[in-house]
């Protein structure tokens, strides 16, 4: 599966939602400091957990330039994102259920 596809169906079912682009994942490992505070101004969590976050999550390992980003999604990332989903509605964590991402 290509990350491209998902993305455009994930673009097409959810007008607002905005694609992880390569740059923005090269940005995030080469500048960390200045993106934890960036987005935990935006998202008002402390910096220093979304530089454990970053610094956690495999898709920054070994970022130099946009070229070398993988931000494709497997079958199995489509899954857990399905079952997260279902037992967060299921637990009172959301309102309504979501509709399962397919490839």
């Amino acid at each position: 599966m290509h990350a491209t596809t998902t993305w455009q169906n994930t673009l097409t079912r959810r007008p607002g939602c905005k694609p992880l682009s390569r740059d923005a994942v090269a940005y995030i490992a080469n500048n960390n400091d200045q993106a934890a505070a960036w987005f935990g101004e935006r998202l008002r969590v402390e910096p220093r957990i979304v530089t454990q976050i970053t610094v956690e999550n495999p898709v920054f390992h070994g970022v130099k330039k946009p070229e070398d980003a993988r931000i494709n999604v497997t079958q199995a990332d489509l899954q857990r994102l399905n079952d997260w989903f279902a037992a967060a509605c299921e637990n009172g964590l959301i309102k309504s259920g979501v509709e399962p991402y397919k490839p």
